[in-house]
């Protein structure tokens, strides 16, 4: 990845004051785009998809199971009331 800094001790160029950057929002709105872009296209390798899907289905099961205890727990406190 090919990224800039976004704090440049030696920078001494036109947009930069002292050590932080300055980036306008139409400059900052292309970056995201382009990051997201770059993103996008590494998500669409078969690899990644696969561990992805694997992680949300397991992730849900996991919570599922999780709050099916907790509705029992509590309905039983409930009854005691």
């Amino acid at each position: 990845m090919d990224q800039q800094p976004a704090i440049d001790p030696n920078a001494r160029t036109a947009g930069t004051h002292g050590l932080v950057r300055v980036v306008s929002p139409d400059g900052l709105r292309k970056m995201e785009e382009e990051d997201r872009r770059k993103n996008e296209e590494y998500q669409d390798i078969p690899p990644i998809s696969s561990l992805a899907s694997s992680l949300r289905s397991k992730w849900q099961a996991a919570l599922s199971s999780k709050q099916s205890e907790m509705d029992e727990r509590l309905l039983q406190c409930r009854r005691q009331r």
